[in-house]
């Protein structure tokens, strides 16, 4: 990322969402399961299809599958 970052040192980054493939969707072509986290609540939510469930274990929830995109939010110290 450092040609979009002006001054390098001064920047933290926080995790914002994670979208995967699940190992356990081997038969449905295309299904993702993003994690987001909320701007409101700081906790992180499970997107699944037409269902969102609040995520008990963040840990455990994110290893079920296979990270294709990770999302950053910048944090200036």
């Amino acid at each position: 990322m450092e040609p979009f970052v002006q001054n390098k040192t001064n920047y933290l980054y926080k995790l914002k969402g994670v979208i995967t493939y699940p190992s356990s969707s081997s038969g449905k072509k295309g299904h993702y399961i993003d994690y987001i986290r909320h701007c409101n609540d700081d906790k992180w939510y499970c997107y699944n299809d037409s269902s969102v469930t609040l995520c008990n274990d963040q840990e455990n929830d994110f290893r079920d599958g296979t990270p294709s995109i990770l999302s950053y939010q910048s944090i200036n110290e």
